[in-house]
């Protein structure tokens, strides 16, 4: 009987050390599943499980810099992504961070030289047969209920959306005839042209008063400003939740596309002089919107009109990055 009554006692004490435990792991606000190791040139998969509603994913190179950011729609607790990593990827530990804010999970996964196979040189027996590797499988490709009603801008969100620079406002959703704020357009710009790397990391914090530290859109905007892309809308503000006309848009892809050395193109108010309402082109946009014209990024409305006041579109936005992404970016990706 002492025997027994010890016994249970014993059981207790184990459950109760293991049950908070359990708690702690149910109550953790993101969950990742681990990453298996990888190499240069290979896919990472990003999945997990969380209450919110919407997630910022973002991978830390070894070296500290950011080398993946995007934002996600988490659909029924559950979110996913993926990216590949560069032929050149530098090798050792990377760290995934996924949340809103401080509200964070991570992951690391290691990524290892191509040449060399997973618990180093040197390491287990067997056949010295060099180990084949899996094609990686092509993207699936994504698309939305409520765009064949856009067909001049089908293609283009197709595209962006596979190539997970895009995302829609649901997993069947795009709603191409909304506008786009100005924190969601310049994270697109920033996310597209790979600009998180462009910024020295000096350890300055240095953004606009009203861009919310924790917001998914925080980093972006903050490489922006400090890049000179964009410049504000007075008393260090920013305005991100307001619709952004077409001309600013416009002003900012021509910024970026200097800065990140892809266009050296001028241009002058006769390069676009040929449109109805070149007139409503803002002094400080006119450069920009002529360098574009030029380069073929923008190329009118079937008016014969640029809408330079208009707000722009989720679907027009979608096919002036397409057209950036085609012209600069495409030769890159397939080489």
């Amino acid at each position: 009987m002492r025997k027994k009554l010890v016994s249970i006692v014993a059981l207790i004490l184990i459950l109760s050390m293991l049950l908070p435990l359990c708690a702690m792991a149910a109550d953790d606000p993101v969950r990742l599943e681990e990453i298996s190791e990888r190499k240069p040139g290979q896919n990472v998969k990003i999945e997990g499980s969380t209450d919110l509603a919407e997630v910022t994913v973002k991978v830390i190179r070894p070296s500290g810099s950011v080398m993946y950011i995007n934002v996600l729609k988490v659909t029924e607790g559950k979110f996913s992504d993926g990216f590949t990593l560069p032929g050149d990827a530098e090798t050792g530990e990377y760290t995934v961070v996924v949340g809103q804010g401080d509200i964070v999970g991570k992951v690391n996964f290691k990524v290892k030289d191509s040449g060399e196979e997973p618990g180093g040189p040197g390491g287990g027996g067997g056949s010295s047969k060099p180990k084949e590797e899996p094609e990686e499988p092509t993207p699936v490709k994504k698309t939305f209920e409520d765009i064949d009603d856009y067909p001049w801008a089908k293609e283009a969100i197709e595209t962006l959306a596979t190539l997970g620079i895009i995302q829609g406002t649901s997993e069947t959703t795009f709603d191409p005839g909304s506008n786009i704020t100005r924190a969601d357009f310049i994270t697109l710009l920033v996310r597209m042209l790979k600009m998180f790397d462009m910024v020295p990391d000096d350890g300055s914090d240095s953004n606009f008063d009203d861009v919310q530290e924790g917001m998914y859109y925080y980093e972006p905007i903050g490489i922006a400003k400090k890049l000179g892309i964009v410049q504000g809308i007075g008393a260090n503000k920013f305005n991100p939740s307001g619709q952004i006309t077409r001309e600013d848009l416009m002003v900012m892809v021509a910024r970026a596309l200097k800065i990140a050395n892809k266009i050296t193109t001028t241009g002058s108010y006769a390069d676009i002089s040929r449109f109805n309402d070149a007139s409503e082109v803002a002094d400080y946009a006119v450069e920009s919107i002529a360098i574009l014209v030029k380069e073929g990024i923008i190329v009118g409305n079937p008016n014969n009109t640029i809408n330079p006041k208009g707000n722009a579109t989720r679907a027009e936005t979608a096919v002036i990055l397409y057209r950036v992404y085609l012209k600069y970016f495409a030769a890159e990706q397939d080489s």
